[in-house]
This record gives structure tokens, sequence and C-alpha cells, in this order.
């Protein structure tokens, strides 16, 4: 089983490798930090999964306004979005850049005979800290780039996240801000399954899984750009959806 400062190597590498062929940002200096201060602070936005199974820890990537910026902008090429959603592309682009990377990472950890499960990403805007717990050490490397920076910290799962008492804003998983709520949750779900090759493809039928089909029909562009930003395609058939990983 690896050890949590293998798992963050592993995380490391696995970003810097997204970071260059998906945005064509490059890691100009990594800092290494061992966090044994009561509290530390998160940066302006950060995006927060769990890992459960061999090891149980939860992993933080905590942008920079500006870098998560310049990551949208390259998301976003081919997007349509009015102003007032740019707050909520943004924290979509942070939970759809953890999610990828940890999901490619769980592959290196299989490799070294560690298996994991991950939660869907949970998004947070500012006021946020985080709150050491007793004798728990926490590993963290900020990643320097010329567009600002990152910080990957990895929490060991006891630890609890705590919430500064000033105005913040908590997002869930984007989808979940979809108008009908509770598929959104479903069609992330149904996604992370899918990436983590558990199941060769997804079917959406008009009759027999209506919430989902309803959300992607009435949301489907927003549904395309997010599947290929996973690596996903979508098509259509007749009466049903299908998303498949791309060959």
């Amino acid at each position: 089983m690896i050890t949590m400062k293998q798992a963050l190597d592993f995380i490391i590498n696995r970003t810097a490798v997204f970071l260059s062929e998906e945005a064509d940002i490059q890691i100009e200096q990594k800092d290494y930090q061992l966090l044994d201060q009561q509290h530390f602070y998160l940066k302006q936005l950060t995006a927060l999964m769990s890992l459960s199974g061999d090891i149980s820890l939860n992993v933080a990537f905590s942008f920079e306004d500006k870098l998560i910026a310049q990551i949208l902008n390259i998301y976003a090429q081919e997007l349509d979005y009015a102003d007032d959603e740019y707050e909520a592309y943004l924290e979509e682009t942070a939970a759809d850049v953890i999610n990828i990377i940890i999901g490619n990472a769980t592959t290196d950890f299989e490799q070294e005979g560690t298996s994991v499960h991950i939660s869907v990403p949970l998004v947070m805007r500012e006021a946020k800290s985080i709150g050491r717990k007793k004798n728990v050490t926490y590993y963290s490397t900020t990643l320097f780039t010329r567009y600002g920076q990152m910080r990957i910290t990895m929490i060991p799962a006891v630890t609890p996240v705590k919430k500064k008492r000033v105005k913040a804003k908590v997002t869930h998983d984007p989808m979940e801000r979809a108008q009908l709520g509770e598929p959104g949750s479903l069609l992330r779900e149904g996604l992370n399954v899918l990436m983590a090759r558990k199941v060769s493809q997804l079917i959406y039928d008009r009759d027999k899984n209506v919430p989902e089909w309803a959300w992607i029909d009435a949301h489907k562009a927003r549904f395309l750009g997010v599947c290929e930003r996973l690596n996903l395609v979508m098509t259509e058939n007749g009466h049903k959806i299908i998303v498949a990983n791309k060959q």
C-alpha cells in the first residue's frame, strides 16, 4: 500500500501532465511542505475530494483566481455562457480539474497495489480554513506557474473542514446546480463510474431514465462541454442518449 507522500507525488505528476497537455501551462517551481500549524488557509477557490479504501484521506486543490481563470479560458474556447454564469463555470472547471487528475492518479495507485474509491468533488469559494487534528501532519505542495499558484494538500480523512464565520458560498458538484437538482448528482455519479472504466457505456432511455434524460435534453450544450472535458463522447440514438469513453 502506498504512503501519503507517494500518493501526493502521483497526484503532482498527473497535475503536471494535465496542465501541460490540456491548458498549455507549465509548472515552474514546486514547494513541498509538512504542515503542522493549527490552521492553514486556502486560496481563493478550492476543490476537495475524498479517497477511501486502502487509504483514507481528503485531497484539496486550492487555486489562485488568475490560474483557474486561465484554465477556464482554455476550456471555454468553444462554449457560450452569460457573464452571470462566469463564477459557476470557474467552480465547474475546478471540479473537473480535480476529478480528472484524481481519477487518473487512481490508476497509479492501483499499479502499486492500492485500491481506492473517490467521491464527487466539493467546491469551496473563499472564507475556508482547514484545522489540523492533534499529532497529525499534512503533506502539501505549492505549484508555481506563470498564471499563478495552486496548492495540493493531503488531509487525513478524520480531520474536519472548518467553516469560518464569514459570508461564504459552498457549491457541491456543478451538475447539482441544474434546475432539476437531483438528476445532476445522478449523472455525475454515472460519469465517475464510466471514467473508472467499471462500465463500457452509460445509456439514458427517455422512458426508463426520465430525470437524467430530461436534464441532458434541457442542458445539452453544457453536458456536451462536460463530456468533452472529461474525454467522453455523447451520442443520440432515437429515444436513447449514450455516453462512452473516447476510443
